[in-house]
């Protein structure tokens, strides 16, 4: 189950519109997923939470993305 909740967690964070999604990393044990990387506002880190945080086997998300103003959104 690990595997599958890691890969559709990244496959919903890739096909996001905010391009500075498809770089945050997922890793996901005994129903806690992690998020990490960095991102250039609370915003976005925000949205990269709710975008995973109903898929099934996830009982909390432990976001740990890092909100850096200097961290580059590709547009």
């Amino acid at each position: 189950m690990r595997n599958t909740v890691e890969k559709l967690a990244q496959h919903q964070l890739r096909e996001s519109s905010y391009r500075s999604l498809h770089n945050v990393r997922c890793d996901y044990r005994e129903g806690v997923l992690t998020l990490c990387g960095r991102l250039s506002s609370y915003h976005l880190k925000q949205v990269a939470q709710t975008m995973v945080a109903r898929i099934e086997g996830v009982e909390l998300v432990q976001n740990r993305v890092e909100v850096d103003a200097e961290a580059i959104d590709a547009v």
